[in-house]
């Protein structure tokens, strides 16, 4: 079985809140940007579950699917195995992701699939605990774009020079490319986080920036367009100057 397979009769995998059947599916562009990321043999992780867990089955991948629903997984499972799909390099962890990532191996991965919980702080926290486990040239993708969390999360990874984002659509997901290694880094050498942040009465650099007095509002101004523009360098000089 390949992709085209399993989108020509995709099964329904998830129950609603009353315990009915129906589909939180990823959508058909996700699963091919997926589909073109894949190997076999990769080692893969996902939080959440559904058709794309059997897409990394199907791709013969080593793949860990953090969800906390033992059902879901049955389903999965089972559906595999109706369907001639090997499930021996699937490996379910059944606990909220949050409880899961910190304590899981530390091994690189592949690729990693961010869709499970989208509350905050959910997805930051996958993206901390296993996006940051990527080698580099690895692939991160992020679902549900269209969710404040999960927009923040590609905005934040579309400034890190660690990271680059290759595909997707804006209010849907985010593929992006580990280019590099390194910490996360204190708050000011994150441009996303620079460019959010006023911070007044503190000795932070958007503070150092702006100044006091008269003159306040004119530099702030001044400074939050060359953090716009993503002239850190800019930004930084002037710091230095005062």
């Amino acid at each position: 079985m390949d992709l085209n397979a399993l989108l020509s009769n995709p099964p329904t995998l998830h129950v609603d809140r009353f315990g009915q059947p129906t589909s939180w599916r990823v959508s058909d562009d996700l699963l091919h940007a997926l589909d073109d990321a894949l190997v076999e043999g990769a080692t893969t992780l996902e939080t959440g579950a559904g058709l794309s867990t059997i897409l990394f089955a199907i791709r013969g991948c080593h793949h860990t699917a953090v969800v906390p629903d033992g059902g879901q997984a049955e389903r999965i499972t089972g559906w595999c195995r109706d369907n001639g799909i090997s499930t021996d390099r699937l490996h379910f962890v059944l606990e909220p992701s949050e409880t899961a990532l910190p304590t899981l191996t530390s091994d690189p991965l592949d690729v990693v699939l961010i869709d499970g919980a989208h509350g905050f702080p959910a997805p930051f926290l996958d993206w901390y605990y296993a996006g940051r486990r990527l080698k580099v040239g690895g692939t991160l993708l992020i679902d549900d774009t269209q969710i404040w969390t999960g927009a923040v999360l590609r905005d934040f990874v579309a400034t890190e020079t660690q990271w680059r984002i290759i595909g997707g659509r804006r209010f849907e997901f985010a593929v992006a490319r580990r280019v590099s290694e390194g910490p996360v880094g204190e708050w000011a050498a994150q441009p996303y986080t620079v460019r959010h942040s006023f911070v007044p009465n503190s000795p932070s650099l958007v503070h150092k920036t702006i100044g006091t007095g008269a003159n306040l509002w004119r530099d702030a101004r001044a400074a939050l367009r060359l953090v716009r523009r993503g002239e850190l360098e800019q930004l930084r000089a002037k710091i230095q100057s005062r």
